[in-house]
Order: structure tokens, then C-alpha cells, then sequence
């Protein structure tokens, strides 16, 4: 059998409709993909103990493909630093206890604070996360994520724990949902 090459990757993206045009390379591709997944992992919702494992299976057949797509497109791992230290830092979060997150040397380092933060709204049902605020799916929020910076990502999430806590007061509660204070915590360090 005769195959055609394949035509540029550039020309590929742009044909394809997938507005990822902008990008021209297969690092740049790899590291978009890898910085989407990290993204949309962190934003899953309700997550169980056995979502928590099935994400972790997901986050390994992951690491699996991107062997072989750095393999075969003569990319090096060394050149997606940034979001495969991500992927590979994430993992292990999912099973860390609560209270030992805001002092996991990962936190602002390998996993940018408000992935960490959007992961902790998983943990805890009763904190609406940013994009609920907005009526907002959450591909609609994942789609404005990557379109903004890190400190708007924070602004967002600052939001949403202000709504949390404007409903607890309002209910005349006193006690909060036990991530609440660890995300002021991780929020206010982010911050600083």
C-alpha cells in the first residue's frame, strides 16, 4: 500500500478546526495537551476514592501515550518540563490527606495553586466551584482557564469561596466545610 505523508503539523491543526492553529509544533502540542488534562482532572467534580483511582489508572495511560507520542515525534520529554511535572505531581495529590496539602512541596511549584485549589472544590460538594457562579459548563470554565492568567484563575476562585461564605452566614452557620480553611490558607499564600 501507497500512504500520503502527513502534511505539516501547523497546516494539520488549522485544517482540523480544533483551534489549536496557533500552535506549530509537536512540543507545543504535547504541552497543551498535557496542560488540558491536568486542567479538566482538576476540575472533576464529587470526586470518590474509586474516581480518585480510576483518574490515577487515566493519568498513567497518559503518561504511556506521551511515551510514545514524544517517541514519534522525536520530541524529548526534557522539552515539556513544565506540564508533564504537572501530570506526574498530580497523581500522588489525589491521595494525599487534606490537612497535608497546603504543605506539600508540589503546591505552586510542579502544580500551579489554582489547579491544586480547583482540585480541593472536589473534595468538598458544598463549595460551589468558580464556573457555577457563572452558569457555566465546566468545558465553558476549562475554555476561559486557558484563555486567562493564573492571578484571574485565582480572582475566580477567590469568588467562589466569598459566595461559600456568604451562604454559610446567611444560613447563620458557623462551621465551615473542613476544606474551606485549607483553601483560604493555600489562597492567600498563593497570593503573596
Amino acid at each position: 500500500t501507497h500512504t500520503q505523508p502527513l502534511p505539516p503539523l501547523s497546516v494539520s491543526l488549522s485544517v482540523c478546526g480544533c483551534g489549536l492553529g496557533r500552535i506549530h509544533s509537536p512540543e507545543a502540542l504535547l504541552a497543551h495537551l498535557l496542560r488540558s488534562f491536568v486542567r479538566l482532572a482538576s476540575l472533576i467534580q464529587n470526586l470518590t476514592e474509586s474516581g480518585k483511582l480510576r483518574l490515577a489508572a487515566d493519568m498513567a495511560q497518559v503518561e504511556l501515550a506521551l511515551a510514545q507520542l514524544t517517541r514519534l515525534a522525536s520530541v524529548r520529554l526534557s522539552d515539556l518540563v513544565e506540564p508533564y511535572q504537572a501530570l506526574r505531581s498530580l497523581r500522588p495529590l489525589l491521595f494525599t490527606e487534606l490537612e497535608a496539602i497546603p504543605s506539600s512541596s508540589i503546591v505552586g511549584t510542579s502544580v500551579s495553586y489554582s489547579v491544586v485549589l480547583h482540585y480541593l472544590f472536589a473534595l468538598s460538594p458544598t463549595i460551589k466551584p468558580p464556573h457555577t457562579l457563572k452558569n457555566w459548563s465546566i468545558e465553558q470554565y476549562s475554555t476561559w482557564l486557558a484563555a486567562h492568567t493564573e492571578g484571574e484563575a485565582l480572582d475566580a476562585i477567590a469568588a467562589a469561596l466569598d459566595a461559600y461564605l456568604s451562604t454559610v452566614k446567611a444560613r447563620g452557620e458557623s462551621k465551615f466545610a473542613p476544606a474551606y480553611p485549607v483553601m483560604r490558607a493555600l489562597l492567600q499564600r498563593a497570593r503573596a
